[in-house]
C-alpha cells in the first residue's frame, strides 16, 4: 500500500495493491518435489547417471555411483568433464574414441568397455548416451547411463572357460581311444600341444624314469612360438641330482611351483636348470602304471609367473589318466610284442607242430590285452565326465543316479582289467595292487551297484556289516570288488523272491 498526497502535501487517500502468490508457491513446491524424487532415484540406482550441457563441455550433474564404480570423486568430473577418459583401458580406448566420433555425427552411443580404477582393479561397464532435444529438435543437453557389468563378464568368462575345458577333454579323450605303440608318440605330442595352448603354457613335456630308477629322460615335448626345444639336452638325467623333485613327484598328486625363485635350498640344481631355461613358474603331475610312478609330465611358463588355478588342476587329472592309461597300454603291447618275438624265435628253432598252438595262444593273449585296453580308455572317459557331472548342481535323485553310474563304471572297468589279467596270467605277470582300503566304503559301493537291478526284480537287498570287521585293511580293492559283485550277481540271479 502507499499514500496519495494533494497539492498541499496532505494525505488525500491510501491506495493498496494485493498480489496472489499461491500458484507460484504451488509450482515451486511441485518443482521441489520433482527435484527431490529425481535426486532420490538417481542417488539410489546401481548405475552412474549424468547430465551434460548442450555443447558437451560442462558436467551439469553426476550421481554418487560414479565414485563407487570409477573410484574417483564426482568433483573431478565437474572440474574436467573428460577426465573419465583417463580411466579407459588402453586396449579399449581406440574403439571408445571411434564410437564417440559416430555419436557426434548424430549416431547413438552404446558399448561395453573396461576401466582401470586408481587401485588397479579392472571393471567392465556398459555405457549408453543420448542427446536431449526440445520440441524444435534443438539439442539442449546430453544424458548418459553406465552400468557395472564386471560380475556378468566374469560369469561369462567362467562359462566360456568351462566349455573350452570340456571341448579340450573331449578332443583329447577322442584322440586317445585308438592309441597303440605305432601312433603313441604322435598322439602324445598332439596332447601336449592342445593342453599346453589351453593352459596358456609356453612349454609342455614328458619325462620317464628308467627301469632302475637311476635316471630320467625327456621323451616328448611341445614348445610355443619363440621357445627353444630342450629335449636333446635333457637325456639320462641322474635322479640323485634331483632328489627333491623326484621325492615331491613320488608323494604328491601335483607339484605346483608358482615362482621358480622360491624353490628351497635343497632344490638348488633344479633352480639353476629352470633359470637356464628361463622358466618362471611350472606344474608337474605323475604318470602311473597301476600304483607305480613311471614318469611325470608338466607345463612351464616363461613369459610370466602363472597362477595354476583349480580348474587347471582338474584338467591335469584327466590328462594324467589319459597318459597313464596310454603308457600302460603300450607297455603291455611292447611286452606282448616281445613275448611274441620270443615265441616266434622258439617256433623257428623248434620246427614243430607245437609252435602253431603257442602262436595261437600268444595271439589270443595279445587280442585280450589289446581289447581290454581299447575298452578301458573310453571307460575312463565315462568315469571322468561322470565325476565332472558329479561336481555340478544336482538334485538328490540325479546325484544318486550319477553315483550309481560312477560305481558301475568302475565295476565294469574292473571286469575289463580282469580280462587283461587273464592275458597276464598266461604270461606269468599277474600282480596284486595292495593298498590301504576302506572296507566298509567298498562294500557299500558294491551293494549300490546291485541295489537297482534287485529293486527292478522285486528282491530286497539288505546290507549288514559285522561290527568286528576292521574298517581299513591292505588289500587289492579292484579284485575284492570283482569277487563281491560276482557273488551278489549270482545271488540275485538265483533268488526269485524275498
Amino acid at each position: 500500500s502507499f499514500a496519495v498526497y494533494n497539492e498541499s502535501g496532505e494525505v488525500e487517500r491510501m491506495v493498496g495493491v494485493h498480489t496472489d502468490f499461491t500458484e507460484q508457491k504451488r509450482l515451486e513446491s511441485e518443482l521441489k518435489k520433482r527435484n527431490d524424487i529425481f535426486r532420490f532415484i538417481s542417488e539410489h540406482i546401481d548405475a552412474v547417471f549424468w547430465l551434460r550441457s548442450s555443447d558437451n563441455s560442462r558436467m551439469l550433474y553426476v550421481n554418487p555411483e560414479y565414485q563407487k564404480i570409477w573410484g574417483v570423486s564426482c568433483e573431478s568430473l565437474y572440474q574436467n568433464p573428460n577426465s573419465f577418459m583417463e580411466s579407459i583401458h588402453p586396449e579399449d580406448l581406440e574403439n571408445v574414441l571411434r564410437q564417440f566420433q559416430m555419436y557426434e555425427a548424430d549416431e547413438g552411443f552404446k558399448m561395453e568397455y573396461r576401466i582401470i580404477r586408481p587401485d588397479g582393479a579392472i571393471r567392465w561397464v556398459n555405457v549408453s548416451t543420448e542427446k536431449v532435444r526440445n520440441d524444435d529438435g534443438v539439442i539442449i543437453g546430453h544424458v548418459g547411463l553406465a552400468v557395472d557389468i564386471t560380475n556378468k563378464k566374469r560369469d561369462e568368462e567362467k562359462l566360456r572357460q568351462a566349455n573350452k575345458k570340456h571341448q579340450v577333454i573331449s578332443e583329447l579323450s577322442r584322440k586317445f581311444i585308438n592309441i597303440d605303440r605305432n601312433n603313441y608318440d604322435k598322439k602324445v605330442e598332439k596332447l601336449l600341444q592342445v593342453s599346453g595352448i589351453y593352459l596358456g603354457a609356453d612349454h609342455a613335456y614328458i619325462y620317464e624314469f628308467d627301469e632302475d630308477n637311476l635316471h630320467f629322460s625327456n621323451t616328448h615335448e611341445w614348445c610355443a612360438e619363440e621357445i627353444s626345444p630342450e629335449i636333446d639336452a635333457l637325456q639320462h638325467i641322474p635322479i640323485k641330482d634331483y632328489e627333491w623333485l623326484t621325492d615331491q613327484i613320488l608323494k604328491r598328486d601335483y607339484l605346483v611351483i608358482e615362482d621358480a625363485e622360491d624353490l628351497p635350498s635343497e632344490a638348488v640344481i633344479l633352480k639353476g636348470e629352470l633359470q637356464r631355461q628361463g622358466v618362471q613358474s611350472l606344474v608337474f603331475a605323475p604318470i602311473l602304471i597301476g600304483s607305480k610312478r613311471v614318469g611325470f609330465f608338466g607345463y612351464s611358463s616363461m613369459k610370466l609367473k602363472k597362477n595354476w588355478e583349480k580348474e587347471n588342476l582338474e584338467l591335469l587329472e584327466i590328462i594324467k589318466k589319459i597318459l597313464s592309461d596310454g603308457k600302460e597300454k603300450i607297455t603291455y603291447e611292447e611286452e606282448l610284442h616281445q613275448v611274441n618275438n620270443d615265441l616266434n624265435e622258439a617256433t623257428v628253432l623248434a620246427k614243430s607242430l607245437a609252435s602253431d598252438a603257442v602262436e595261437a595262444n600268444s595271439s589270443k593273449s595279445e587280442f585280450l590285452a589289446r581289447m581290454s585296453h581299447e575298452i578301458r580308455t573310453p571307460m575312463n572317459s565315462v568315469i571322468g565326465f561322470s565325476e565332472l557331472l558329479q561336481g555340478t548342481v544336482l538334485n538328490r535323485v540325479q546325484r544318486e543316479y550319477v553315483d550309481i553310474v560312477i560305481s558301475s563304471s568302475k565295476g565294469l572297468l574292473g571286469i575289463i582289467n580282469d580280462i587283461l589279467d587273464f592275458s597276464k596270467i598266461e604270461a606269468g605277470k599277474l600282480n596284486l595292487d595292495m593298498v590301504q582300503t576302506d572296507i566298509i566304503e567298498l562294500i557299500e559301493e558294491t551293494a549300490d551297484m546291485i541295489r537297482h537291478p534287485a529293486y527292478k526284480k522285486g528282491i530286497e537287498l539288505l546290507l549288514n556289516v559285522d561290527p568286528d570287521i576292521p574298517r581299513f585293511a591292505m588289500l587289492d580293492p579292484m579284485r575284492l570288488r570283482q569277487i563281491l559283485v560276482n557273488l551278489l550277481s549270482n545271488a540275485l540271479k538265483f533268488t526269485e523272491k524275498g
